[in-house]
């Protein structure tokens, strides 16, 4: 069995990211942002619920740098995402697959975090209802004094990544050093929920 089936005590996002990182330097730090993360995603699965009823489907006319037609929930996707974690504090500087250069957060370039992005991937699905899902993963700013050569750390300089999942339900998937949680949005009471913890690959298959 690759899950470890939780119990019927309900574990909400915030207990189970401050218990997670209990005793680690950016404890504190990673609560505010990882909390920002999901209210982003939170914010972004609201926009997709109602586009339909918005005008919000279809291509916004604008291309992305990758050279793709931008769909009007990409842009307002993005919007989300920089808005929200603009306002921790906690991050210096954010890369989105939507825009070309780096994106700095004013009066934050000494803040410990550099967040890279794709705010709503699989956009050729949006008009059709297939799911689709946001993509993340966070840097230490360990060049405050040069935000893009931050921005341009390997993958193997990672601390934290996970992905949203925009679906018949929404989960959120928090991966660090040491472990993989998944977490699914209770939307009668709009908190994401500890559903799968430690989630490992099998040893065979």
């Amino acid at each position: 069995q690759n899950k470890k089936k939780m119990t019927s005590k309900l574990v909400s996002f915030h207990s189970a990211i401050f218990n997670h990182f209990s005793g680690h330097k950016y404890q504190y730090q990673l609560s505010v942002l990882l909390t920002s993360i999901q209210e982003a995603c939170k914010k972004v699965n609201a926009e997709i619920r109602k586009a339909p009823l918005n005008g919000a489907l279809g291509v916004s006319g604008d291309q992305n740098i990758q050279g793709e037609s931008q769909q009007k929930l990409d842009v307002i996707a993005n919007d989300c995402w920089v808005k929200i974690l603009s306002e921790t504090k906690q991050v210096a500087a954010m890369v989105s697959e939507e825009v070309e250069n780096i994106i700095t957060v004013k009066g934050s370039s000494k803040a410990p975090f550099i967040v890279s992005f794709d705010p709503l991937d699989g956009s050729s699905n949006i008009d059709f209802g297939i799911p689709i899902g946001s993509i993340f993963s966070v840097h230490l700013n360990k060049y405050p004094d040069d935000l893009k050569k931050s921005c341009l750390q390997t993958g193997n300089e990672i601390i934290i990544s996970g992905y949203s999942n925009y679906g018949s339900f929404t989960s959120l998937v928090i991966a660090s050093k040491n472990s993989v949680n998944n977490f699914t949005l209770d939307e009668t009471i709009g908190e994401f929920i500890l559903t799968n913890k430690d989630i490992k690959m099998p040893k065979k298959g």
